[in-house]
C-alpha cells in the first residue's frame, strides 16, 4: 500500500511537471523573478548544484545544458535541456523514501496502476486522457542497467500540444535510490536523444 501511494504521488508529480513546463511555466518563472536573481545563475554554480545529486560533468555540453536545481514537493531535483529539440530531463533524489523502486516498474501490474494514478489526477489542473504504458525496457545510466516505461498521454488542458511522451525510470536503492523523467510533446519524443544524455550520467561522487 505504501509503494502504491508513492508511485501515485510521483505520477501526480511528473505529469504535473510535465504539464507546467509543456505550457512555458519555467519560462514564465524565468521572466517573472528574473529581477530577483533566481534564474541567473551561472553553468558553473548550477553544474556544482546538480553534481550533489548525480554526477553530470560528462555531459556533452554542446548538446545538453543544465537548466534548473529544484525542490520540488520536498524532493531535490535536477532540470536538464536538450538544446536542439527542447526535449527535457529531471532527475529526483528519492531521499530516505524512495518515489519509484525498480521492482515497482519491473511489475506485471504497471499499466493498471498508472491508469488509477490517471484517475485520482483528473480533479488536478493538468487533465490527461487516453494515458497509457505503451514499452518497457532499459537503458544504461550510473553504472547500472535502468529499467523503464515509456507513457504517453494526451493533455486537455494545454494549448497547442495534442500529446506528451516520455519514459519514467527508477535507479538505485535506499537513500541513493533515484528517479528519472525524460519528455517532450507531441511527436517530438527521441528515446535515442534520451539514451545519449543519460549516458553520460554517473552516481554522484563521494563527499
Amino acid at each position: 500500500m505504501k509503494l502504491f501511494k508513492n508511485l501515485i504521488k510521483l505520477t501526480i508529480l511528473t505529469l504535473a511537471v510535465i504539464g507546467f513546463m509543456s505550457i512555458g511555466g519555467m519560462d514564465l518563472l524565468k521572466k517573472t523573478f528574473s529581477n530577483l536573481g533566481w534564474f541567473n545563475k551561472s553553468q558553473e554554480t548550477l553544474m556544482d548544484k546538480a553534481n550533489k545529486i548525480a554526477d553530470f560533468s560528462n555531459i556533452n555540453k554542446e548538446e545538453f545544458e543544465i537548466s534548473k536545481t529544484a525542490n520540488i514537493m520536498g524532493y531535490k531535483a535536477v532540470v536538464a535541456e536538450h538544446n536542439a529539440s527542447g526535449q527535457k530531463f529531471i532527475v529526483f533524489n528519492s531521499g530516505k523514501e524512495p518515489l519509484l523502486t525498480k521492482k515497482d516498474i519491473e511489475s506485471d501490474n504497471i499499466d493498471e496502476k498508472i491508469q488509477n494514478i490517471n484517475k485520482k489526477i483528473k480533479k488536478q489542473f493538468i487533465n490527461f486522457d487516453n494515458v497509457k504504458v505503451v514499452k518497457k525496457s532499459s537503458m544504461q545510466t550510473m553504472e547500472q542497467t535502468v529499467p523503464y516505461v515509456k507513457i504517453e498521454a494526451e493533455p486537455q488542458n494545454m494549448y497547442g500540444v495534442k500529446k506528451v511522451t516520455g519514459i519514467i525510470g527508477a535507479v538505485g536503492e535506499g537513500e541513493d535510490a533515484k528517479v528519472l523523467l525524460a519528455f517532450n510533446t507531441d511527436n517530438k519524443y527521441s528515446q535515442i536523444i534520451t539514451d545519449q544524455f543519460f549516458k553520460d550520467v554517473k552516481n554522484a561522487k563521494s563527499k
